[in-house]
């Protein structure tokens, strides 16, 4: 492939890990805040939302009940309390969840997905692409405390929570944990995958703080170059 094929393709893929990124960031702030506060309910992932409004990312959790029991924002990765008394969903919130909720049923009862390792579980985040839907599943673990690289799941959804379509990101080895004395990263994919996953440069992005590193390096075998994704630009720079 040439270097100006390549180019749009690598334009893309840091628009979607920065994208899936600003999501998991925010629903992870949105966590945090929620321990802090007197609410004790644990909310699995049909039971919590996130989406942009504007140029506000709001999360928002949900009862068994489906009223919204708080409402957090999240701009420019500054997360905050929009409102904490009990309220009905807006359709629209209605009709984001019950996507969500579908397409997940679907990936838990069929094979599109494996057990997760122990002490990992899976995040489920879902955003508007074009007039379709993805669905992101990331292996994360569950102390939330070491940087491992692992494999993730994509899938495309319609507006009745149909799943069209579904991509793995898979590695040679199922998980890759980096150490703080690791020197740098090269993750290994089979021979047939043309780019770094952006789901890896997003999983390096949420951990990274647990490692000395600044950068993941992909050698792809079919496009002869090396993908090397740097946090301090938020850049992937394409070598041969």
């Amino acid at each position: 492939m040439s270097l100006e094929e390549i180019v749009p393709k690598v334009d893309s893929i840091e628009k979607e890990s920065s994208m899936l990124f600003s999501f998991i960031k925010a629903e992870k702030g949105a966590f945090e805040i929620l321990s802090k506060s007197s609410i004790t309910t644990k909310f699995s992932n049909d039971f919590r939302l996130t989406y942009l409004r504007g140029d506000t990312l709001k999360t928002i959790f949900i009862s068994p009940l489906n009223k919204v029991v708080i409402e957090i924002n999240t701009n420019n990765n500054i997360s905050k309390i929009a409102n904490e008394e009990i309220r009905n969903m807006h359709n629209h919130e209605e009709n984001l969840l019950s996507i969500k909720r579908k397409a997940i049923a679907q990936i838990i009862t069929t094979n599109y997905i494996k057990t997760p390792l122990d002490n990992f579980e899976f995040c489920f985040t879902m955003m508007q692409w074009n007039e379709k839907f993805k669905i992101y599943a990331l292996e994360t673990p569950k102390g939330n405390d070491k940087l491992t690289i692992t494999d993730s799941y994509m899938y495309t959804v319609d507006d009745d929570g149909k799943i069209i379509n579904t991509k793995s990101f898979i590695h040679k080895s199922r998980s890759m944990t980096i150490s703080e004395n690791t020197a740098a990263i090269y993750i290994h994919y089979d021979n047939a995958q043309p780019f770094i996953y952006a789901t890896d440069i997003c999983l390096f992005r949420l951990y990274r703080r647990f490692s000395n590193l600044d950068e993941i390096n992909v050698i792809s075998r079919r496009n002869r170059r090396r993908f090397t994704y740097n946090d301090i630009d938020k850049r992937i720079h394409i070598q041969q």
